[in-house]
């Protein structure tokens, strides 16, 4: 049998709804309690200024109880004016309407935004670094129990 990989920068949304749902059956098999929003629930929240203007986001998902950040943006002009704090503050508070006991993020160190991390109570649990870029990818966690 011979098989093709495809590879896709943005792949459709029935190709992702096909992945999650493939994920789903398999989990509840193996664990039949489960409840199928708590395997993968994805957010997207904006903060758009007077104008509706897009000035920070973030989109992740929820699953088992964590709360994932995949992305976290403020606008340049926007940045340390307590809008990253805003937007942060509120992406805690849908996690823990979801049920959700700890948050999970990453972030390279060219970004500079593992101090606000910190700064709202979160840890750095684990730095990898490229040996060829000379690039680190941290990993932050926080719990909201």
């Amino acid at each position: 049998m011979s098989y093709k990989i495809e590879e896709k920068t943005f792949a459709s949304s029935l190709d992702r709804t096909l992945h999650q749902k493939k994920l789903w059956d398999f989990t509840v098999e193996q664990k039949p309690e489960t409840d199928p929003r708590e395997m993968f629930t994805p957010y997207n929240v904006f903060l758009r200024d007077e104008n509706d203007e897009v000035i920070a986001g973030s989109y992740g998902f929820s699953s088992f109880k964590n709360f994932v950040i995949e992305i976290f943006w403020v606008d340049e002009a926007h940045r340390r004016k307590k809008v990253g704090f805003e937007l942060y503050f509120a992406l805690e508070e849908i996690a823990r309407k979801r049920g959700c006991n700890q948050l999970i993020g990453s972030m390279y160190d060219f970004h500079g935004s593992r101090p606000f991390f910190e700064k709202v109570g979160g840890t750095c649990f684990a730095t990898l670094k490229n040996p060829q870029t000379e690039m680190e990818l941290y990993y932050v966690h926080k719990s909201l129990s």
